[in-house]
């Protein structure tokens, strides 16, 4: 038969597969959820965890000089005012896609496979965007990422500084 440490073993390693199964599925990991405050948007049904540059310093900056992105999916440009905005990859040490958002939270147009390699070529939004995302090579294909998908930010990102 079975102990209580056992039993309770079992009630709780149950729960926690199962949370395991339904968040990963969802692109959400257990850090998400024990270690909150990393802010989160999502783009279509997808929660994508992401490092905010709303600064003129910090875009121009970007994902420069960075081995990885480390801890989040990717990062979240907000610019001043819709525009045609560009990026380029100007020491970058991996390659990115680029999903850019218009002002009405929709998704563009992505960059896919951007590489280090295209420098000093830039990139542009197919029209106006006030937002961009840079995430990791391949992020907007394993999520099912196109033009045309809703966008959903937390309040206190709308509105650009």
């Amino acid at each position: 038969m079975f102990n209580k440490l056992q039993i309770v073993a079992i009630f709780v390693a149950i729960p926690l597969v199962l949370v395991y199964m339904y968040t990963s599925s969802r692109g959400i990991s257990f850090r998400d959820i024990f270690l909150p405050g990393t802010p989160v948007m999502q783009i279509g049904e997808i929660p994508v965890r992401v490092e905010i540059l709303d600064s003129d310093e910090e875009r121009v900056l970007g994902l420069s000089g960075r081995d990885a992105l480390d801890e989040v999916d990717g990062l979240l440009f907000i610019f001043p005012e819709p525009e045609y905005h560009s990026i380029w990859m100007k020491d970058m040490n991996f390659p990115i896609d680029i999903i850019w958002i218009g002002e009405d939270l929709k998704v563009i147009s992505i960059d896919k496979n951007v590489s280090p390699a295209s420098y000093p070529k830039v990139f542009r939004p197919a029209r106006p965007a006030l937002y961009a995302v840079e995430t990791n090579i391949h992020y907007s294909d394993t999520y099912g990422i196109r033009a045309g998908l809703d966008v959903r930010l937390p309040i206190e990102f709308l509105s650009p500084k």
